[in-house]
């Protein structure tokens, strides 16, 4: 006998993050680096990585950070998803690990200011 599909088993999947993000909102990249005067060191905690597939531009991937979500670079996208997919990752996330650092670049192709993150480990002090 064949073994019976259960689609409430495959798609039912249990929460990999443990931040209550009910009252959030979205933040953009730009918002949060002018928050902090442009300062490139300062670390901002992950919480949680999602992907938002509801967006107008295909899959994006997003951040949630102490207070909000942040909506992070499409080419991000790869990374985001091989983190998602890492125990390891999650669990540092979850820990309170991981964090990252907001970067201003010049984007020369349409002659303007642009906005990615770098990964960073989180001071656990």
């Amino acid at each position: 006998m064949a073994k019976k599909f259960s689609f409430a088993k495959t798609y039912n999947t249990e929460r990999l993050f443990d931040v209550d993000t009910s009252n959030f909102e979205y933040v953009s990249l730009q918002e949060l680096f002018e928050d902090v005067d442009g300062d490139t060191e300062y670390k901002f905690p992950v919480r949680a990585i999602y992907i938002n597939t509801k967006s107008e531009f295909g899959d994006a991937p997003v951040i949630a950070t102490d207070k909000c979500y942040v909506n992070i670079p499409q080419h991000m996208l790869e990374t985001c998803r091989a983190i998602l997919r890492d125990p390891a990752a999650v669990q540092a996330i979850n820990d309170g690990a991981v964090a990252f650092t907001v970067y201003e670049y010049e984007q020369k192709r349409f002659g303007r200011k642009c906005y990615s993150i770098r990964w960073a480990d989180a001071d656990l002090t």
